[in-house]
């Protein structure tokens, strides 16, 4: 129910740009990848572990999900730090490690992560968005006008054009400072920055974040 290939909708935002519908679905994805105004490492995929997890989570390459997991193990972006999932390669796990999501308990699948701790997912039961729904967990803000679960508006595909072309920086631009690139150089895939800008992994991070903000959730898997 979530992996179906379905026409794109209206874009509702001007910094979330579709690929073009007519564009094979991997194509449009190494097209954005060649576009990107930032580094962008895509890491070995391993055929055997790509078909288990496309077999695992039922995905055909017709879907954004499926054509990660099917032709990349992640994508690295802007220099570590967004980590996009797919059929997983060392410290970066496969979607379906990641993700607290069964047939029968839905709760959500992980797409990826950022350096912050941040998660982005696709809703099943457990983030009150609404099946399908693409959202970011910010397990880490301790804004009280920021909400920790937002629905981002937007389907899978303009997502994948935003963190590859889109305005990540304006994004993140509060959470940014002069020497950023030089911190994160050195870390992990599994890792991200505490608090105090040191590293941790982020199983870590997520065990002291989600209590602290009142996140009743399962965690990610495999970091």
């Amino acid at each position: 129910m979530f992996f179906k290939r379905r026409p794109q909708p209206r874009n509702r935002s001007g910094s979330f740009n579709p690929f073009p519908a007519d564009v094979d679905v991997w194509a449009g994805i190494e097209s954005g990848i060649a576009k990107a105004p930032w580094e962008v490492e895509n890491l070995h995929c391993d055929p055997q572990r790509s078909q288990q997890v496309m077999a695992q989570l039922e995905l055909t390459e017709d879907s954004e999900l499926g054509a990660m997991v099917a032709h990349t193990g992640g994508l690295v972006v802007d220099h570590g730090w967004v980590r996009l999932l797919g059929a997983g390669l060392g410290d970066l796990p496969d979607v379906a490690t990641a993700s607290p999501f069964t047939r029968e308990d839905p709760h959500y699948l992980v797409l990826g992560v950022d350096v912050l701790g941040g998660i982005f997912a696709i809703d099943g039961t457990a983030l009150g968005a609404g099946a399908g729904r693409l959202c970011y967990i910010d397990p880490t803000t301790m804004d009280a006008a920021q909400p920790t679960v937002r629905d981002l508006n937007v389907s899978h595909a303009q997502f994948m054009a935003w963190v590859l072309t889109g305005d990540v920086d304006k994004f993140y631009a509060p959470h940014r400072w002069d020497g950023w690139k030089e911190d994160i150089a050195g870390l992990s895939l599994n890792q991200g920055l505490d608090a105090d800008r040191q590293p941790i992994r982020l199983s870590d991070l997520w065990e002291q974040a989600f209590p602290a903000v009142g996140l009743d959730v399962p965690r990610p898997q495999g970091f």
